[in-house]
């Protein structure tokens, strides 16, 4: 099954329309600079630090993308200082689900605007833009990016995937692997010269495309196809099916090495590390598996009462070391030891978490469906300060960069 039916579109952006509304109300938002390209030094984050941030992270900054649709802006992505929380700058996108990449200085994204756009990542001032041809903003999401070796990757809704040259959006090749009613909902991932493309609907097939060309050098099919966020290994590719399956394949053939049936989809990215895959699934559980044959090792549940979003991913997380940070469905965010899925601590945010968190500088960074952005500690998960913006519902995981 498709992640959201195109009938069911409509229906779905009058939820977000009346959810943002309601955020509107509830949290009484500051406004960012509405309608501006670029704007700066307007505060956005909540004056309720409790802990001081590591001193240098005053020198990076988190990037984060809204989807919009509230009755005073169609969606932006926000800079800010990532140890105060205070705005750096703002950039009207037109709303986007997906989450932006920085990189060499600049923070690329595709949004509903049927753009791929790179900007200044110090300023938000646009370098430049690409139009893509055969995107359509009202049929579905928007554009998913990776950047690799100059070159940005973006698959979108539309089931395309383009290769644009990073510094002045040149397009290299574009393709469309699938047939008619595929779609593409999840980033690319890019590695061992290919490109792995998720797509689901019609062909409901993991792509393996020439990162030179474009070319199909194989692909692999699942019942429902593929929506979940595919991540590489020199040896394997882990990607979550339509199936409830996380499914292993062969990087370099495409051939099914093993099987996980978790108890719900898999739409998050997994993580690998010590000989690990872990998945956050829609269930609200977390799965340690094998990376030899798939076995369980351990899961765990996470909790909590936020009301469910639209588009639920349940759980997604982001290993460092020998801890698993997780953003939960539930309204809660957790650490816990990759070992055994010990809890460490959790930070209860009272809104549900749709994508994984960042960790940088010893601090993390998650952000919520209503449109706050969370920085704790990441030591104990202390708050060290939250913002929010008058942009509409946030789907995206928080970006950290210079």
């Amino acid at each position: 099954m498709s992640r959201v039916p195109a009938a069911a579109v409509p229906a779905l952006r009058a939820r977000v329309l009346l959810s943002s509304l309601i955020v509107l109300l509830a949290f009484c938002v500051t406004a960012c600079g509405g309608g501006a390209a670029v704007s700066s030094g307007t505060p956005t984050a909540t004056p309720v630090p409790t802990v001081a941030l590591d001193a240098q992270l005053a020198q990076r900054t988190v990037y984060a993308a809204t989807i919009g649709e509230t009755v005073s802006s169609s969606g932006a992505i926000v800079a800010l200082n990532a140890q105060t929380g205070t705005m750096k700058w703002r950039y009207a996108t037109g709303g986007m689900y997906g989450t932006p990449v920085a990189a060499d200085g600049s923070i690329y994204a595709a949004p509903q605007s049927d753009e791929v756009i790179a900007l200044d990542a110090s300023s938000g001032a646009k370098r430049w833009t690409f139009t893509r041809p055969d995107g359509d903003r009202h049929t579905g999401f928007d554009g998913y990016v990776a950047v690799t070796n100059a070159t940005i990757y973006v698959a979108c809704d539309a089931g395309s995937v383009y290769a644009l040259n990073a510094t002045d959006g040149a397009q290299r090749w574009h393709v469309k692997p699938g047939g008619v009613g595929d779609h593409i909902y999840a980033p690319p991932a890019v590695a061992n010269g290919l490109v792995y493309v998720s797509s689901a609907g019609v062909s409901n097939t993991l792509y393996a495309l020439d990162t030179a060309t474009g070319a199909v050098r194989w692909k692999a099919s699942a019942p429902a196809g593929f929506d979940g966020r595919p991540i590489a290994t020199t040896d394997m590719v882990y990607v979550g099916a339509n199936d409830r399956n996380l499914y292993a394949l062969d990087a370099k053939t495409g051939a099914v090495r093993w099987r996980f049936l978790a108890g719900d989809v898999v739409w998050s990215r997994p993580a690998v590390g010590n000989a690990v895959v872990y998945i956050g699934a829609r269930d609200q559980y977390v799965y340690a598996v094998s990376v030899v044959d798939g076995k369980l090792l351990w899961k765990t549940q996470t909790m909590g009462t936020a009301a469910v979003p639209p588009i639920p991913t349940g759980a997604a997380l982001t290993l460092v070391g020998d801890i698993l940070y997780v953003g939960a469905q539930g309204g809660a965010v957790y650490a816990l030891k990759a070992a055994d899925g010990t809890q460490i601590w959790r930070h209860d945010v009272g809104a549900a978490v749709d994508n994984a968190p960042a960790v940088v500088g010893g601090a993390v960074f998650v952000t919520t469906e209503p449109g706050a952005v969370y920085a704790l500690r990441a030591s104990d998960g202390a708050l060290g300060w939250t913002a929010t913006t008058s942009d509409g519902m946030i789907e995206a995981s928080p970006v950290v960069g210079p």
